[in-house]
Order: structure tokens, then C-alpha cells, then sequence
């Protein structure tokens, strides 16, 4: 802890020397066999994966040792005393200066999670400023997790006990401070600690609780430059990424299928059944799961299938842990559907109940068969398509613009492994009335 005659390593500087480092130093490792390997190895996207922490043989052995391990902090396997300390800070800080490592790893720097103290200040102070003039067209209030929104009755902002919101919208959390003369003195600390979401059950149970920091999501402009927030963390964005992804969603299609709006204090079940029930082209299949071998979990089939095949999944807000679940729920299905033909008959014995029960309501349609004509032996994934659906005050927005950065790089992976399958893929918007 004691700081060497003229080191000038600040705690900042210190803390910033992460797998950079790692990846400039082995970037020139000489071919390696046993059990090591290349990152190419590993199945790494470089689209859609980025580093927390990378290990790997120095090219140098005598200069590092013969291993190097990066992330917040870095580690070095090499015996060294106290007098060369201040020379190895020396190296590290230089190494990781260097930039030849994008010449094999530019992907590195396409999300980054920001660590420097000043900058951070800079963002939380910008945060507040877009917080206080009601900026806040790209800011956003989600569970900062999964949560089952069946389980949810209410929410509750710690600063107004009385009204019971049912869902979280960061305009009626500013419109409370604002009531109770409490926007004006709003800062950081407050939002981190003392400002709380909760989230109750029917019985007026707490079964979550975030700061409210916690729960806002979007972007942060600061010198020019976008950062996003989210989970509490600010990260950094490569320009030329963003752009990317961007340009992939944008491309995606909307579902022609048409789908009634929903209210805001309906939860995920009740809107489900009314979407089924809006024509007789549709069945209900929300909750009711699967359960095939090598799987430790029921799978869902989906919430509503179409008499031509467009499985859709529907899920409420534009929360990333939530979309999160929704996208893989699709994958996971379609993946078997495809691949397992015990999924694809215990699907066809889920579908034939729910086409039953469907026919039990009366009416001068016939179910019975309707949705159950596919071939058990094996399907042609060409004739399907997966749908997302997403109930959230889209306010006008586009698809590309309300969606959550983190979710748009966890869609783009999903369409992607369903288009190898060679599934169709969509998103549906539905609006809140």
C-alpha cells in the first residue's frame, strides 16, 4: 500500500489496466498445442460476446511469468521482489497503452463497463440534469431482473406509499417527486440508496426490492459521446457496433398477425387468453410447459400459436431481464421442435387438449385437428415462424428505438440461431391503452 519512490500510480489509473492489457501482451503468442487454444476455440461471437476477464501465455515468459490474468485487476505467476515492483506497474501501464492488440481483437472494445471514477461522475451528474428537465426520452424504468409479473399486483415508490402503480414508467416517478416538492434537491445518492422500488403480490407482500438507479436503463450523452445505463452500471459503446446492431434490428420484421391492445393493469395470463380469443385462428398454449428428457426444466411451447404456424411469446415491458427470458423461450422451443421428436409429441398431446378445450367453449368453429397437423417424424422449420411479442407504452417509438441496447444484442443472437434452424423470426408490438 505504501507508495514507491516515484511511482504515480493513482487507485483510477490502477483500476483501469484490465484484460486490454492481457490481450496486448499475447497477441504475438507463438502457436501453442496441449491444452491450450486459440479464442477461436471457445465458439466466441465476437458480435455478441464481449470480455470480463481473459487468461493466457506471455509471448515473454522471463518478462511475465507463465501465466497472465486480467479483468478489473491483472495477475502475474512470476516470482519477483519488492524493489522491482514499481518497474512490473511500469510495463503493465505501458502495455496497456499499446492498441496493436486490435489488429486480431478490436471486437475487445465494442462493450466496455465503465470504471473510471471522474467519468462516472460525469454520467451520474448528466443523469440527474436529464432527470430534473424531464429529459428523458431515452431513459427507461424496468425490474432490473427477472421477475414473473403474474406474481406482481402492484409497485410502490418508497416516496409515495399511497398510489400502487402497475408498472413502473419513469414519468410517473419524476411527476411524485415533483408533487412532493422533492425533484429539485433529487441526487445520486438518492437515487442509489434511499429511493426504492418495491414490488408487491396480491397479499401486499414485498417479494422485490431495487433502488431506483437500479431500475433506470437507456442512454447518457456526455462530451458527444452515447453511454448507457444499466443494472447500475454505466457502459461505454463502440460507435461502429452500435451501428451494426442497429442496422440488424431495424431489418427485422413486424408480425402482420394482428393482436388486440392491452390495458395497462392486465397481467401477462389474462392478456393471453384474450389475444387467443380474438380469433379462431388462435389457441391458447400460455402455461402449459413440457417436459422432455436431458432437460431439468418444463419447457413452454408459447403463449398463443396460429393456425399457420407463427409461434408467438408474449411478454410485458421493455425490461432487458425480462426480454432476456422472452427470447430464449422462443429459441428453446423452436430448438426442439426441430430437433426432438418426444418434444414434438408431447407438444402434439398439449395442443390436442387445448384444441379440446377450445371446442368445449362452443361456437360454430371446429378445432380438433386444427392446430395438431404436424408431422411427428420431423417438421420443415421453413413453414414456421417465431414470434416476440412485447406489451409496453411504445409511446410512437420504433422497434429500434425503445428496445434496451443489451436486449437488441441478445435478440440479434437469438434471430440469428433461429434463421440457422430456418425458422422465420419477428417482433409484435402491442400497445397499452
Amino acid at each position: 500500500q505504501k507508495q514507491l519512490p516515484g511511482q504515480e500510480f493513482s487507485p483510477e489509473r490502477i483500476r483501469s489496466i484490465d484484460a486490454k492489457t492481457v490481450a496486448a501482451n499475447t497477441i504475438h503468442t507463438r502457436r501453442q498445442t496441449d491444452r491450450k487454444a486459440t479464442f477461436e476455440a471457445f465458439g466466441l461471437d465476437t458480435q455478441r460476446d464481449f470480455l470480463k476477464m481473459v487468461t493466457g501465455s506471455p509471448c515473454v515468459p522471463e518478462e511475465w511469468g507463465t501465466r497472465i490474468t486480467g479483468a478489473d485487476a491483472i495477475y502475474i505467476n512470476q516470482e519477483i521482489n519488492l524493489r522491482r515492483l514499481g518497474d512490473i506497474c511500469r510495463k503493465i501501464e505501458k502495455m496497456y497503452q499499446r492498441d496493436d492488440y486490435k489488429e486480431l481483437f478490436d471486437w475487445v472494445d465494442n462493450i466496455n463497463i465503465v470504471t473510471d471514477v471522474d467519468l462516472i461522475k460525469e454520467l451520474e451528474n448528466q443523469l440527474l440534469i436529464n432527470l430534473k428537465t424531464r429529459n428523458i426520452s431515452a431513459l427507461e424504468l424496468a425490474p432490473p431482473e427477472l421477475v414473473d409479473w403474474d406474481e406482481i399486483d402492484y409497485f410502490l415508490y418508497n416516496i409515495d406509499r399511497e398510489t400502487k402503480p402497475k408498472d413502473l414508467y419513469i414519468v410517473d416517478y419524476l411527476k411524485k417527486l415533483d408533487e412532493k416538492n422533492k425533484l429539485g434537491d433529487l441526487n445520486i445518492k438518492k437515487l442509489k440508496t434511499t429511493h426504492k422500488v418495491e414490488a408487491l403480490d396480491q397479499n401486499e407482500n414485498t417479494i422485490h426490492s431495487w433502488s431506483v438507479f437500479k431500475c433506470l436503463s437507456g442512454e447518457v450523452i456526455v462530451n458527444g459521446k452515447t453511454y448507457l445505463i444499466s443494472g447500475g452500471d454505466f457502459f461505454d459503446i463502440a460507435a461502429n457496433y452500435i451501428k451494426q446492431l442497429n442496422t440488424f434490428i431495424k431489418a427485422l420484421k413486424e408480425c402482420r398477425k394482428k393482436l388486440p391492445t392491452s390495458t395497462e393493469d392486465k397481467n401477462e395470463g389474462d392478456y393471453n387468453a384474450d389475444a387467443a380469443n380474438s380469433s379462431y385462428k388462435y389457441l391458447l398454449l400460455d402455461k402449459k410447459t413440457v417436459r422432455v428428457s436431458g432437460k431439468t426444466t418444463p419447457i413452454e411451447i408459447c403463449d398463443v400459436l396460429s393456425e399457420d404456424g407463427f409461434f408467438i411469446h408474449v411478454k410485458r415491458k421493455l425490461g432487458s431481464s425480462s426480454l432476456s427470458h422472452l427470447f430464449s423461450q422462443g429459441t428453446v422451443s423452436a430448438d426442439l421442435f426441430l430437433m426432438s421428436q418426444e418434444y414434438r409429441k408431447k407438444v402434439f398431446t398439449q395442443i390436442e387438449k387445448a384444441e379440446l378445450d377450445r371446442e368445449k367453449q362452443g361456437g360454430r368453429y371446429r378445432f380438433k385437428g386444427r392446430f395438431s397437423n404436424f408431422d411427428l417424424a420431423g417438421i420443415d422449420p421453413s413453414k414456421y415462424e417465431v414470434v416476440y411479442a412485447i406489451i409496453a407504452k411504445w409511446d410512437n417509438r420504433k422497434f429500434v428505438n425503445a428496445l434496451p441496447f443489451f436486449s437488441k444484442v441478445n435478440l440479434r443472437r437469438h434471430v440469428e440461431d433461429l434463421r440457422r434452424m430456418g425458422y422465420k423470426v419477428s417482433y409484435k408490438r402491442i400497445k397499452v391503452t
